[in-house]
């Protein structure tokens, strides 16, 4: 018999995020007596985060619900990248982390 000879592990690099990145991560839930789905997607841009959530009827997979909760993210990132919706959260939690940061 082989004996198996360890390797030291070595940690993966991880890609530096630019500062003024925006980067949205998603998530989903299924439930599928019901054929509902709990879709959900958070917008990260520094230093705040901004969540979103919705549901949906007459999902038939779990792989559908991650499908529809990408879908909705995506189709969400036009709209709040061009208008106002972003840039005006994103200052107002600024705003907010400031605050704090102050607050006696």
């Amino acid at each position: 018999m082989k004996e198996q000879v360890s390797r030291p592990h070595r940690p993966v690099a991880q890609p530096q995020t630019p500062a003024d990145a925006v980067t949205v991560r998603t998530d989903a839930a299924w439930i599928p007596v019901r054929n509902l789905a709990g879709l959900g997607w958070v917008v990260f841009s520094s230093p705040c985060f901004i969540p979103h959530k919705k549901h949906m009827d007459y999902v038939t997979s779990p792989l559908m619900a991650e499908g529809l909760a990408l879908r909705e993210a995506v189709r969400l990132s036009p709209l709040m990248a061009e208008g106002l919706a972003l840039r005006e959260a994103v200052r107002l939690c600024v705003l907010d982390n400031m605050d704090r940061q102050f607050r006696v």
